[in-house]
């Protein structure tokens, strides 16, 4: 039998059989499940979902607003649609201080309105004919100052703004609600999984995964507004409730798990809330 210094080489029969030996029982070793708790069952995974509600009232609205004008021709109908849109620009800066930043043009279109010519039994009397043309203008606008809402609504309608398509309330600060959601979700994981290892007869080790399941987008509230004639010397705006609104975040979170032995006691203080 040769020495130890013709391994390598794999020289002899015996040798070869050795050290594939040694080899299989290598990689049984690594395969095998290690607990990370002697004198508990196998080690697994334990994965829990928790869910953080955070609710807030809205401190911000996004009011979208039009101007639609119809007349004769279509350069007729943009001419008095964009008089009144610039009206309803200077109210919005002046009279209400909003930013540049805070109006963004949303949408212009312009076309033919028709008509078709029906007799007394309503059947078509020839072709559509062009009648007029219609200009719609859009304009959204970032209110961070609520209580002047229900005048501005009222101001713009008096400027020339005959369209209001509603109100969407929201957050200026957005990620520090969703942080203390997150927070929250967590909190829910945790207690979810320590009362089903009690239930259960685990022990939970330390978290081996965190993941974000799901950021619900906050709800929009929408407030449909009809567009109405307001007299100069109206004697309050018009009413606008923001209310509440939830921010809501999932998580799910995955422990290292064992199995206590039968009648063996529950410990109180678990490895996963260390560094809490």
């Amino acid at each position: 039998m040769r020495g130890m210094h013709s391994w390598p080489g794999f020289g002899g029969r015996a040798e070869r059989i050795v050290m594939l030996s040694l080899w299989v029982v290598l990689a049984a070793a690594w395969w095998q499940p290690v607990a990370w708790a002697q004198g508990l069952g196998e080690a697994f995974r334990f994965t829990m979902q928790g869910e953080g509600v955070v609710r807030a009232v809205p401190d911000m609205a996004v009011v979208t607003l039009s101007v639609q004008t119809r007349e004769k021709s279509a350069a007729q109908a943009l001419a008095r649609n964009s008089t009144a849109m610039r009206k309803v620009f200077a109210v919005l800066q002046e009279r209400f201080g909003i930013a540049e930043r805070d109006m963004a043009s949303s949408g212009l279109s312009i076309a033919p309105v028709y008509h078709a010519p029906r007799d007394e039994q309503g059947r078509p009397q020839g072709p559509p004919q062009v009648v007029a043309h219609e200009v719609v203008n859009r304009l959204t606008v970032r209110v961070r100052a609520l209580e002047k809402l229900g005048a501005l609504i009222d101001a713009v309608v008096q400027e020339g703004a005959n369209r209001l398509d509603g109100i969407a309330f929201g957050f200026t600060d957005r990620r520090k609600l969703l942080d203390e959601a997150r927070r929250k979700a967590v909190a829910d994981a945790r207690a979810k999984a320590r009362l089903y290892a009690e239930a259960l007869g685990l022990v939970l080790g330390p978290v081996v995964d965190v993941r974000e399941a799901g950021v619900r987008p906050v709800p929009v509230r929408r407030a449909p507004l009809a567009a109405r004639m307001v007299a100069a010397d109206a004697a309050a705006p018009t009413p606008v409730a923001r209310g509440e609104q939830e921010v809501r975040v999932q998580a799910s979170i995955t422990w290292q798990a064992q199995q206590l032995p039968p009648g063996a006691v529950q410990p109180k203080a678990q490895p996963e809330q260390e560094g809490r």
